[in-house]
């Protein structure tokens, strides 16, 4: 909750992000381990540089990353992008090719386990992280249950 008026608009975004962006993942990955699939889960802190690093890690960031293609608001790529590039592309092209993100000189990857809930953090450090908000994640599927509930409880 916003502590003050001012705060308002942080709060909504932040809960708007945790709903569309962290959910979304976070009730997926628990589905498919439910189903007994092998789930990798990751959550992209890199922040963009230049004009954008007052965004923080943006969607999609890892996508510019992984391309090298960057918008003109990013100051040139350093050294440090084009790592976090690699280190994306080396993941991915190892889950396409094997089914298992991991390989020679990647941080390891855990999958994605509901007794541990981690995921692996791609940010300048690059390593397994619990799941944040798990708390809002949970408000939100309770919100999701009762809304449900209700429309089935309508008379037809």
């Amino acid at each position: 909750p916003a502590a003050s008026d001012p705060a308002v608009a942080n709060a909504y975004l932040t809960a708007f992000t945790d709903y569309e962006f962290g959910n979304g993942a976070y009730t997926t990955a628990r589905a498919m381990r439910r189903l007994d699939q092998p789930v990798y889960l990751y959550r992209a802190t890199y922040a963009g540089k230049g004009r954008l690093a007052r965004l923080g890690a943006y969607h999609s960031v890892e996508t510019h990353l992984l391309s090298g293609m960057f918008a003109s608001s990013w100051r040139a790529p350093d050294a440090d992008d084009r790592a976090m590039g690699s280190t994306i592309a080396g993941y991915w092209t190892n889950f396409a090719k094997t089914g298992n993100p991991n390989g020679p000189g990647l941080p390891p990857w855990a999958r994605y386990d509901q007794a541990t809930v981690s995921l692996l953090e791609l940010g300048h450090t690059t390593a397994m992280r619990p799941v944040p908000n798990t708390e809002q994640f949970r408000f939100f599927e309770r919100l999701l249950k009762a809304r449900l509930a209700a429309l089935q409880s309508r008379p037809r």
